[in-house]
């Protein structure tokens, strides 16, 4: 009988090689790498891994210019702007590419593993942080909140605790004591961000459901 040999992806090179093993680690279904022949799913993470590092490389570019220059306020403000679009970007693509993968292993036939879930989640809760950090250093006005402390980091803090906690808290609906909205921009991301998280754990419970009913599926005296 022919042997059955371990699927391995296909070969990238460079940035696009490291974009798809970062995709394994959270990616991979019932140990397949067959995500990377989905189109979509493969230019969606690709283009997520690009933009992540294209910001990576402009707040290293920032954190020099800070240093070195002391740039005028009007640069400040230029970045304030940018980084807030580059994770609404960010943010977009983060959810193209939940929709995309779990289109991918409904055509395939493959069960959600736990992994992506929590990858999705933690990049969910973290990127919108990050945004509700982004504004209200542009604007504390969009936000009801008490005297907030961001430590001694300064101009390099990419997301503070205290957003850290509220994102967390918008996602099971909880208030966080000292922060909330004020303004409709906000109440409208946190909407967006419930709907998110409320999208997640439908996938979570529908993993157990389909793993639990594959299970009774392949018990001897299953089938009739």
């Amino acid at each position: 009988m022919p042997t059955r040999t371990k699927r391995l992806p296909p070969r990238k090179s460079g940035a696009r090689q490291l974009a798809v093993y970062l995709g394994d680690l959270v990616l991979v279904s019932d140990k397949s790498f067959k995500w990377t022949e989905h189109k979509a799913v493969r230019r969606l993470w690709i283009t997520q891994m690009w933009s992540f590092w294209l910001l990576l490389l402009m707040t290293g570019l920032h954190i020099v210019l800070e240093l070195t220059l002391q740039p005028p306020p009007l640069i400040d403000t230029a970045w304030l702007v940018f980084t807030t679009v580059a994770t609404s970007w960010l943010l977009l693509l983060e959810a193209l590419i939940a929709m995309a993968f779990y289109r991918h292993l409904l055509l395939t036939g493959k069960v959600l593993r736990l992994a992506p879930i929590v990858f999705f989640w933690l990049a969910w809760v973290l990127m919108f942080a990050q945004l509700y950090f982004r504004l209200y250093t542009i604007w504390p006005g969009f936000y009801s909140h008490s005297q907030l402390s961001f430590g001694t980091l300064g101009w390099f803090t990419l997301i503070d605790l205290p957003f850290l906690v509220y994102s967390a808290a918008v996602t099971f609906t909880v208030s966080t004591p000292g922060l909330s909205s004020a303004s409709f921009l906000v109440t409208s991301l946190n909407v967006v961000e419930v709907i998110g998280n409320v999208t997640l754990i439908a996938l979570f419970v529908s993993t157990f459901v389909n793993k639990s009913t594959a299970k009774k599926m392949k018990a001897p005296g299953s089938r009739k």
